[in-house]
């Protein structure tokens, strides 16, 4: 569809020598794939990263109209489920059964249409479902809506359909999401020291009000998510839950015997693979193939793009990677591109912190020029 798009349309696009190396590392990693997967695998890991690669084309103004046009439905459709959520919660709704295909990782869903209800995402302890939206879990949905905000910067004055992303991130009671949450905005905000001071006030008075305040650390958000990141002398934290005991067994004889370098093929994972972390991907795909992945994100970013922005969105998209490992997931690859691309020969700040340094800057002029019309008279 997009190829068709571009060859009808008058899009304004660029192709510039990066476009070039991208689509040259694109070919390589299709090939890669074919040889250690199989064909079909080598044709779709291509189709799969060139929308992206056009996406990188296009002029700035499109990827800006883009970007808004694709997370205002989004967010439109998220509030409608999240609503749909809370009515669930007090009264009866219809629903039907959902089953993933050829999937045996997930549960049965209760599919009410808006939204899915899975046994895995509730918790008696805590005593409420998990918001996933349309999604297959909640990690998901978070994850998305932190890309989402980190592309435009935590605009919510400017883009007020925002706004819905942050219900929706509290109620997923992702430990992925929360975190995100938090690194992202202070990527974005942190500037000077006082920002610092205010930023650790912020999080250790939330850490004792969800700990200890409320309801004694009797809530959702505590159970759910603070606790997870609890000391576990086997697993670093009790939340890092991306892998079983066999998979990274398998995972240490892979890196002894030498086949973590071009991946095990999905014939040979079979049951002893399960989750979503890094060690999957390097599985699966090996680390070459992993190289491959990391160049495609490094070809994406912009040459004339805000450096600091584009590293901070690639230091996230990292953190992402090793908790869910889905580089070729548009919910990564959509926002990282578009986010970069309007980047374009800005400066680090936005829109709106421009205009509050402007009017700043203006005080102090104002000032300046009282004082010496005080001197001068």
């Amino acid at each position: 569809m997009m190829l068709v798009l571009y060859a009808t349309a008058n899009f304004k696009m660029s192709f510039t020598p990066r476009f070039m190396v991208l689509l040259t590392v694109l070919l390589l990693y299709g090939g890669y794939s074919a040889i250690t997967l199989n064909l079909l695998s080598g044709v779709q890991m291509f189709l799969t990263y060139l929308p992206a690669a056009l996406i990188f084309t296009l002029d700035k103004g499109y990827q800006h109209d883009l970007l808004k046009s694709v997370s205002k439905w989004l967010c439109i459709m998220i509030a409608v489920s999240f609503v749909y959520y809370l009515m669930a919660k007090v009264i009866p709704l219809p629903h039907s059964t959902f089953i993933v295909p050829n999937n045996d990782f997930y549960y049965p869903y209760d599919n009410y249409y808006l939204f899915l209800d899975n046994p895995i995402y509730k918790n008696a302890e805590a005593g409420i479902l998990r918001f996933g939206a349309f999604f297959l879990e909640p990690g998901h949905l978070a994850m998305t809506c932190c890309l989402m905000l980190f592309a435009f910067r935590y605009q919510f004055k400017e883009y007020p359909w925002l706004w819905i992303t942050l219900p929706c991130i509290l109620f997923s009671f992702s430990l992925t999401g929360y975190l995100i949450f938090v690194i992202s905005w202070m990527l974005l905000k942190i500037r000077n020291i006082a920002n610092v001071i205010i930023s650790v006030v912020v999080i250790a008075g939330s850490w004792l009000f969800v700990t200890d305040i409320w309801n004694g650390g009797n809530n959702a958000v505590n159970i759910l998510v603070v606790q997870r990141l609890e000391p576990d002398k086997e697993k670093g934290i009790k939340g890092n839950n991306r892998t079983f005991k066999k998979t990274d067994a398998f995972f240490r004889q892979c890196v002894k015997d030498g086949r973590i370098w071009t991946g095990v093929g999905q014939k040979d994972m079979g049951e002893r693979i399960a989750g979503s972390g890094f060690k999957i991907f390097m599985l699966r795909y090996g680390i070459i193939g992993t190289i491959f992945a990391f160049l495609i994100y490094i070809c994406l970013i912009n040459p004339k793009a805000n450096r600091r922005y584009a590293y901070s969105f690639l230091l996230i998209i990292f953190l992402l990677f090793l908790q869910r490992a889905y580089p070729s997931w548009y919910s990564w690859l959509f926002y990282y591109t578009i986010g970069i691309g309007i980047m374009r020969n800005e400066p680090f700040f936005t829109a709106y912190q421009r205009r509050k340094h402007a009017e700043k800057e203006a005080r102090k002029l104002r000032k300046q020029n009282k004082r010496q019309a005080i001197a001068t008279q």
